[in-house]
């Protein structure tokens, strides 16, 4: 409990201090795009997610690692950030250069056929790539192995399928978190919520007040703490089942706009309505 106050307060204190610098970089380098409402605002905000998470864990590094324990010590730690990083990067590449024209993973790996890699052909590789790295280093089996690269790997995608409201893919997240939050409690990986929920709220407000997007940069990095959370914290079966619920997710949302879904259901749309700037 001691570690995951102490965590709150330093990335509290950081996410204080970083966000308008951020936000004026972003601003200052004209990484902005037009929101749902056609306004103007500050895009792949995301990118503050792991620039606080690394200064967090770096303020004092040493502390958490003397006090998480085996199963979750240094190694753990670097594992995470390295997925977090990672996937925020390449998100960030596709917000940036990105082309909107092609849609969907059949859409983007269709293009391979014509020896065009697209930035979302890219991210998919290279979030496969990390979530082999990270499973093969979490996992005692083959097929444990194979469950857990494909849980990650399908959650970093996956909020990204509900970012198209402002908040919305941060609520996805945050209902999705909880349940990961007392699952791990007692655990060493609870203690890295107290990094993760200040920086997170931050992002929440910049896109509630729409002045800024997590844009793919922030909804991959935070489904990447999801897939890393679950694989950790939850057990193969409870896996198994999120795996299906992953998978049929991804084949609805190629076939179905979710946006339609949620503006027909009256308690979502209250849901995804809740806190937005008017």
């Amino acid at each position: 409990m001691l570690l995951f106050l102490s965590a709150l307060v330093v990335s509290t204190i950081l996410t204080l201090i970083l966000f308008g610098p951020t936000m004026r970089m972003l601003s200052g380098a004209n990484c902005t795009k037009p929101n749902w409402r056609k306004h103007y605002v500050v895009s792949s905000f995301g990118i503050f997610l792991p620039i606080v998470l690394i200064s967090s864990g770096a303020v004092f590094s040493l502390q958490f690692v003397a006090r998480t324990g085996a199963r979750f010590g240094p190694e753990g730690f670097t594992l995470l950030l390295s997925l977090i990083t990672a996937t925020a990067f390449v998100g960030f590449i596709d917000d940036v250069i990105g082309n909107r024209v092609i849609g969907g993973l059949r859409g983007h790996f269709s293009q391979m056929r014509f020896g065009i890699m697209t930035t979302g052909t890219l991210k998919a590789v290279i979030g496969l790539s990390i979530s082999i790295i990270v499973a093969a280093a979490v996992s005692g089996t083959a097929l444990l192995f194979l469950l857990n690269a494909a849980v990650i790997t399908l959650s970093m995608n996956a909020v990204n399928l509900f970012d198209l409201r402002p908040g919305r893919a941060i609520k996805v997240f945050s209902i999705a978190a909880a349940g990961t939050f007392a699952a791990s409690f007692g655990a060493g990986f609870w203690s890295l919520w107290g990094f993760i929920i200040p920086p997170v709220l931050g992002l929440l407000w910049g896109d509630l007040k729409e002045r800024s997007m997590i844009g793919d940069a922030g909804a991959n990095a935070l489904g990447a703490i999801l897939g890393f959370s679950f694989v950790l914290n939850l057990s193969w079966i409870t896996n198994l089942v999120i795996l299906g619920v992953l998978v049929a997710l991804h084949v609805v949302s190629e076939r179905f706009s979710i946006s339609t879904f949620v503006e027909r259901t009256p308690v979502l749309r209250q849901l995804d309505e809740l806190g937005w700037k008017r």
